[in-house]
């Protein structure tokens, strides 16, 4: 997805020092696990995250075909 980038912790710092309106789209493989995620940035204030519906995984099949799908043992 362009722009996205990991979220490490000196990006999270980062973020929650700035803009509380700033947009955040949150996104893992499938869109399961990044709810938490989701729903803690917006608890501590971070007004504009959304969580990406269908994760990595659907955006390589709905959005941009050209972005490779690989599949999680884990998943």
């Amino acid at each position: 997805i362009p722009g996205a980038v990991f979220l490490e912790q000196d990006l999270q710092q980062k973020l929650f020092a700035g803009d509380p309106d700033r947009r955040i789209i949150l996104h893992d493989h499938s869109g399961k696990h990044v709810l938490d995620t989701c729903a803690w940035f917006l608890g501590h204030g971070m007004k504009n995250t959304r969580a990406l519906k269908g994760g990595i995984d659907a955006w390589s099949r709905e959005v941009d075909t050209k972005l490779p799908r690989y599949r999680l043992e884990i998943d």
